[in-house]
């Protein structure tokens, strides 16, 4: 398959179908970098396309990145901040440099074959604010975390 047409697309869940899976939920602080990684069979897709995207629906993705077989990819700006190795081994590696809160959402990571969309993993990755919000009511002597 060649390059995706647009950097939106439906997902046709098949495979490892995760319809149904609750996604993993992972926790960053503005400004951090998050690194994780998928498993994938060797066998039946190391010549296929690999895709980072982020979720706009249950069946929507908006890709973010993507590897052709035997290439890595690494955004160029504005995008820099996101990279997706395929170690062509059955292991990708996914990193998000610089958080902003507008990262957070569900992500996933997956392969294509013969126009099919492979999702291998789900992932909810939420950025807060750095620290915790201290509001203080110095009359009233009270405080409130958020």
């Amino acid at each position: 398959m060649g390059p995706f047409p647009a950097l939106l697309f439906l997902l046709a869940l098949t495979g490892p179908c995760m319809a149904g899976k609750d996604p993993d939920m992972v926790r960053r602080v503005q400004g951090d970098t998050f690194i994780t990684g998928c498993q994938y069979d060797k066998t039946k897709y190391s010549q296929t396309e690999k895709f980072w995207c982020k979720a706009l629906s249950d069946l929507e993705c908006n890709i973010l990145a993507r590897s052709s077989p035997g290439r890595n990819y690494q955004n160029t700006p504005p995008k820099a901040k996101i990279s997706l190795k395929d170690s062509g081994t059955g292991w990708i590696s996914v990193s998000m440099t610089e958080l902003r809160i507008e990262d957070s959402g569900i992500y996933w990571c997956g392969v294509s074959d013969n126009l099919k969309i492979i999702p291998l993993i789900k992932i909810k990755l939420a950025v807060s604010y750095e620290g915790e919000l201290q509001i203080s009511d110095q009359q009233a002597g009270t405080h409130i975390n958020s």
